[in-house]
């Protein structure tokens, strides 16, 4: 069924025009602001999220794990965990803190204060569930009686307190590398790409370097590729199909529904398991002849429920599809799983797009039951819209509405709410008149935008209310969905009432100019977070679902009196909350193990050569190890990495999925880190995309060490 696009006749707010900006520039100082966090709206007050951590480095932010419960009573955080004398061991260990009657208690999530923390330098936690109540962790430890010798993935339960092994690494024949690694909403299902073969069935060659795609359901393993109409798995590796939003990921709610794609040759076609017992092909064309070996398609996600399926391909798989000459463009598609139904979402038979069709550039938000879809594409498909330039669009109910010009946009960090009525996002465009130029620099600074579907309005959440130019940009923490294991900050609120973000700029009187500080956005007024006049900046961890909770991380005495000695901080601005904080509540530990003496706390950021394509991290005068930018081929970026010691490397980065590999030898290996969807999709348009690959080795005989790769990665010219 062809869908209808037009714009809708009576917005409720209309975008804004000339006149109404100069209008409103003369209202701009009557609207409200919170000047000080010493006057935090909403009735918040500030808690310590992490006492009994002075001389321990917090670790929060997208290179980190970092999570907050629906509810705001918990959070995860990462912290490196240092021994009680001698030098860092350079550990990263995922922190639990709940709050109690009395304030917050900390907890480590894998590794125990009193355990000697030597043994556990290649544990890490790759994932916990939203609750925080289960937790998946890697590591060559044996945590269960009997486990496997080698690098292993364990799944442990907070309620039970017990652990259950997932993999089985005893055949590993010298290196360790698990990737792909998701999981259902409840953790009852758990997806992984193993280094070894797990189960006899399993014929893909790992020698050279393929692998299955793996489920764990019920304690039985089975392999995911099987193809429709096959009862064997394939031979050809597989992967799974990551989704590329907040809300929607590769793997339904229940686990029953898994979206995956070979390896080879090009990451397609896209398969849907269902049920463990059958498989369809959702990218198949309906209606229309289409080569089955083009699809060339990158999945969005499923919806929760297992109902939907979004992808964007290059091929027309529906009659009324056109993704122009040669294919050129992509169209953004609706699988229903119920019917078996492909409904293109962005048909475009205008003249002017006739070479590209809609062209979607990218998916980046969706409601959690599909209703809603927001996508960048150079197409003219609304009233509003300008065709070759990149137009960011939503799609509900059959009908696609102009938002904003995108080309700030398009690999930018967004987020949608739950039923998708709200999205913020950040663009470098002035979308609503406010002059983003910055006061030093000359060039436009990246501003915060809400939109809100239903009364079809758009704000700067994050502009100046006085109208002055911008001193620095305002952020929100990136990154999207990873199948199930990362929860994305929440920086809208489920109602979307309020935005969170970052700014290095003075957006209210009372902030620290030049120092990044933390902001709400509500109903029109902009009030500070963190308390603005620090000597460090402070940085948005993450919200409850109700906006009531924030939790910013900051190396100052948000509450006097603090240790001097506290390295870091996470705070959480409370809405009614509250808790004394005294120089003997605070937090500050003096009783080992569970502190450290500040003395002995870990090694400062070790020295990163940023000026040559390769980039070492060196202790003291002999270097540790070092990396080389090596090639882009596929889908995959192939980095060259010079080792002078066994231990274990995570590779991981905004666009990429993370690799762990152990290496049991020093020496020179070649370490793959395939690209995300999203990644790809913005590759096979742009043809040029940069981003950064952070390598961190983790030595056997302890101490750890991080390098920052900066990557610039390069397509074909032509499709």
């Amino acid at each position: 069924m062809e869908r209808e696009v037009r714009a809708l006749s009576r917005p409720v707010r209309r975008r804004l025009t000339a006149t109404a900006l100069t209008a409103l520039a003369a209202g701009l100082a009557a609207v409200p602001v919170s000047a000080r966090a010493d006057t935090l709206p909403d009735g918040r007050a500030y808690e310590l999220v992490s006492p009994g951590l002075n001389g321990i480095r917090i670790q929060p932010g997208n290179q980190f794990f970092t999570q907050a419960t629906a509810s705001g009573d918990a959070l995860a955080f990462v912290a490196m965990d240092a021994q009680d004398s001698g030098s860092s061991s350079g550990v990263y260990n995922a922190m639990i803190s709940a709050r109690g009657t009395t304030g917050w208690t900390v907890t480590p999530e894998a590794i125990p204060f009193t355990a000697p923390e030597a043994g556990y330098l290649g544990t890490e936690v790759a994932a916990l569930s939203a609750d925080l109540s289960q937790v998946l962790v890697l590591t060559d430890q044996p945590l269960t009686a009997g486990a496997a010798p080698g690098y292993n993935l364990f799944l442990g339960n907070d309620v039970t307190g017990t652990y259950t092994a997932i993999t089985d690494a005893s055949a590993d024949s010298g290196s360790s590398n698990l990737s792909d690694i998701g999981a259902s909403a409840d953790f009852s299902h758990i997806f992984f790409n193993p280094d070894i073969a797990q189960l006899p069935t399993d014929k893909v060659n790992y020698k050279q370097g393929g692998s299955n795609l793996y489920q764990w359901a019920d304690g039985e393993l089975s392999i995911v590729n099987v193809l429709p109409g096959a009862t064997t798995p394939s031979k050809v590796p597989a992967v799974l199909a990551s989704g590329a939003t907040n809300n929607l990921s590769a793997i339904s709610a229940d686990g029953d529904a898994v979206l995956f794609q070979q390896e080879s040759p090009s990451f397609d076609p896209l398969y849907l398991r269902l049920d463990g017992t059958s498989t369809v092909q959702v990218d198949a064309a309906q209606g229309v002849s289409a080569d089955p070996n083009q699809q060339n398609s990158t999945a969005v996600g499923i919806t929760p429920d297992g109902s939907q399926v979004l992808f964007t391909s290059h091929s027309e798989l529906t009659s009324n599809a056109n993704t122009g000459s040669a294919d050129a463009g992509n169209d953004l598609y609706d699988y229903n799983v119920s019917t078996g139904t492909l409904t293109d979402l962005t048909p475009d038979a205008k003249s002017a797009d006739s070479s590209t069709g809609a062209d979607v550039q990218a998916v980046i938000g969706a409601a959690d039951d599909g209703s809603y879809v927001y996508f960048v594409a150079t197409g003219d498909l609304a009233t509003g819209a300008t065709s070759g330039q990149d137009n960011l669009y939503v799609e509900h109910a059959g009908t696609t509405t102009f938002i904003s010009p995108a080309g700030g946009l398009k690999d930018a960090a967004a987020y949608t709410t739950p039923d998708g009525e709200s999205i913020a996002f950040e663009s470098t465009d002035s979308l609503t008149g406010y002059d983003n130029t910055d006061q030093s620099t000359g060039t436009p600074d990246t501003e915060v935008f809400e939109y809100t579907a239903p009364a079809q309005t758009l704000v700067c959440a994050s502009c100046r209310p006085d109208g002055v130019a911008p001193t620095g940009p305002a952020t929100i923490p990136g990154g999207g969905s990873a199948n199930g294991t990362d929860s994305p900050a929440r920086v809208v609120s489920d109602d979307g009432t309020r935005v969170f973000f970052d700014s290095t700029d003075q957006v209210v009187p009372g902030a620290s100019d030049g120092l990044q500080n933390v902001y709400e956005y509500e109903r029109g007024t902009v009030s500070l977070i963190s308390p603005g006049d620090g000597t460090s900046p402070a940085t948005l961890v993450d919200a409850s679902s109700s906006g009531n909770d924030v939790f910013f991380d900051s190396y100052d005495d948000v509450v006097p009196p603090l240790n001097s000695s506290l390295e870091s901080a996470v705070w959480d601005a409370r809405v009614g909350g509250g808790f004394p904080i005294t120089s003997t509540t605070e937090g500050v530990c003096t009783a080992t193990p569970q502190c450290r003496d500040t003395g002995t706390s870990p090694a400062g950021t070790p020295k990163i050569a940023t000026n040559s394509p390769t980039t070492q991290a060196a202790h003291g005068d002999r270097s540790v190890f070092s990396v080389t930018a090596h090639s882009l081929r596929g889908s995959t970026v192939r980095l060259r990495v010079r080792l002078r010691a066994a231990g274990r490397l995570t590779a991981s980065g905004h666009g990429l999925k993370t690799v762990h590999r152990r290496v049991r030898h020093a020496g020179t290996i070649t370490l793959t880190v395939p690209l995300s969807a999203r990644a790809r999709a913005a590759l096979s348009h742009r043809h040029r995309v940069r981003f950064t690959i952070h390598v961190r080795f983790t030595r056997a005989s302890g101490g750890s060490r991080t390098i920052t790769v900066p990557v610039t990665a390069r397509g074909k010219a032509g499709r």
